[in-house]
């Protein structure tokens, strides 16, 4: 009886320590992940503004390629709340290889292109936000993100 009494704590004992080995590697994996996919943490996805601005450089990186901008046009939006008017802005973009199918690439936004931008406003910086939509007169087009496609502006 007590050989047995201790066999199965010894399985009780070996089902806790795989149960705790499971949690551990779930919980180490998926703090990565988490970490990538911040956009909801650090932006306010409630709010969405459209502004227009002038880019001052584009960096068309991994895995989110992002672009600087100085505001030109607040379009009556209360965007000061977000940040300095007179600094340049952050505006992140959709992946790289979203981008890169649709046919975006370094040169697609140039120093002293002026965009329209749909965005959502960064919630815990300030001057960084987050691109939904860009209207780019000179290449005539406009982008959505998550749609996969790119709209001809008249």
């Amino acid at each position: 009886m007590a050989l047995k009494l201790i066999g199965i704590k010894k399985n009780l004992l070996l089902s806790m320590c795989r149960y705790s080995l499971f949690l551990f590697v779930v919980i180490l994996v998926g703090k990565p992940a988490q970490a990538h996919h911040w956009f909801q943490d650090n932006h306010d996805i409630n709010t969405l503004l459209t502004v227009e601005v002038e880019i001052i450089e584009n960096r068309f990186i991994n895995p989110h390629p992002f672009f600087s901008a100085r505001l030109i046009n607040a379009m009556n939006e209360p965007i000061d709340q977000y940040g300095d008017l007179g600094k340049e802005w952050r505006l992140q973009m959709d992946n790289r290889w979203e981008l890169q199918e649709l046919g975006f690439n370094q040169d697609t936004l140039s120093p002293g292109d002026k965009v329209i931008v749909t965005v959502h406003p960064g919630s815990t910086s300030k001057n960084i936000l987050y691109v939904k939509a860009l209207e780019h007169s000179r290449l005539s087009f406009r982008y959505e993100h998550n749609v996969r496609q790119l709209f001809k502006l008249p």
